[in-house]
């Protein structure tokens, strides 16, 4: 995976994530390695006895997966360095701010409603 120690300056595609996926699981048998998933099942993320399962997390379909990706890759280049839509490291600092600030507002206004409440 030094790989993506060496690349991460270029522009992601989907052949360079099935690349590194194909490094990380290798030769597994149990995971159709370097490509989107197709099974007919949703991927969950579930916990809990047999019987007693606790859904975290459904994933969308399979059918859905390479838009979806294809939006994601657009999103992460677009977004990176050099890129159309660069995220600026001092603007990310700035909405995060505003939004704390924003969440900390709120926050007061909800508390002073329920201390009093008429």
């Amino acid at each position: 995976m030094t790989d993506v120690r060496k690349t991460f300056r270029e522009v992601l595609t989907e052949e360079k994530l099935f690349a590194w996926h194909r490094m990380l699981l290798g030769q597994n048998k149990k995971v159709a390695v370097g490509q989107w998933r197709s099974q007919e099942e949703p991927m969950q993320v579930v916990s809990g006895v047999l019987g007693k399962e606790n859904l975290h997390y459904e994933a969308p379909p399979s059918s859905k997966v390479p838009e979806e990706m294809k939006q994601f890759i657009e999103w992460f280049n677009d977004t990176a360095p050099g890129g159309k839509l660069e995220i600026k490291k001092l603007r990310c600092v700035l909405l995060s701010r505003i939004c704390i600030l924003k969440l900390y507002i709120l926050l007061q206004m909800a508390m002073e409603s329920m201390a009093n409440p008429n």
